[in-house]
């Protein structure tokens, strides 16, 4: 037993070691570069000015320019300088190492455990919401604002329709209080141009962050089966076989990963 607690506290070492190792060779995740910033505190307009460009790479995704541009110039110079490798990627967010996320894990469903006497099921789910709730909740939020603007949509095309109908209705007749056509259709086409460019943007954030819930669920689940594997005592380990840890890490963290992507059944 304390030779698989010391067993998993050196893997536990290894892993940040590796992922200090790996923040030295590749540039932080552009958030957190936001976060770390000297300049956000000096004055207002700095602050102003980074949180600015924080928004605007959060929805744009700027900050993979930089690799896109790199790749291109594989096409006509086929250099190693051109080629891209692993050191061109960010580093992984600190939030989602998997040493973070499975000390995160066990602290929760530690105290979990304390309130709700021992009841290992709910306390395993009020964990696993308390980890991805920072990124789902935002992720169902950006949905509901897609799906809104989708339903939207047609109901103006069929509202500018129906403008124009009318309009040609009137100059068959020969009316001469008929309206003028730009004045009655400039708002529906401006509706359309804009609640277009507001479903694109959320879509791609709501899957964004989707997967991002689902690779946070994933890696801690798998920290904590690793973990409690190694900390097993041989009474513990009777009827576990390899098989069955495999199958929890590889099937079942797969079909949690998978359900992060499913907010819009809820809708």
């Amino acid at each position: 037993m304390p030779q698989n607690r010391k067993a998993a506290t050196l893997s536990h070492e290894h892993d940040t070691w590796n992922d200090n190792d790996e923040s030295n060779t590749k540039l932080p995740w552009p958030d957190e570069i936001m976060k770390n910033d000297p300049t956000s505190s000096a004055t207002l307009c700095a602050r102003t000015s980074c949180w600015i460009h924080a928004i605007y790479n959060r929805w744009t995704y700027s900050y993979m320019n930089r690799i896109f541009k790199k790749g291109a110039l594989q096409k006509n110079n086929k250099s190693a300088e051109t080629q891209l490798t692993q050191n061109d990627l960010y580093s992984i967010p600190t939030t989602m190492k998997a040493s973070v996320l499975g000390s995160k894990f066990w602290k929760k469903y530690n105290e979990q455990q304390q309130l709700q006497q021992k009841d290992n099921k709910n306390a395993f789910f009020k964990t696993l919401w308390y980890l991805v709730a920072p990124t789902f909740v935002p992720a169902g939020m950006c949905q509901i604002v897609a799906l809104t603007s989708q339903i939207l949509v047609p109901i103006c095309v069929m509202q500018l329709l129906s403008a124009l109908e009318d309009h040609a209705a009137s100059s068959l007749s020969g009316d001469q209080n008929t309206s003028n056509l730009f004045h009655d259709t400039i708002l529906y086409v401006i509706l359309i141009f804009i609640l277009s460019i507001i479903n694109g943007f959320c879509t791609h954030r709501y899957q964004f962050l989707s997967y991002q819930s689902g690779i946070v669920i994933r890696t801690a689940v798998t920290s904590a089966i690793y973990e409690k594997s190694l900390s097993l005592s041989p009474k513990g380990k009777e009827g576990l076989t390899s098989g069955n840890v495999t199958n929890l890490v590889a099937t079942d963290t797969q079909k949690l990963f998978e359900v992060m992507h499913y907010w819009a059944i809820f809708f």
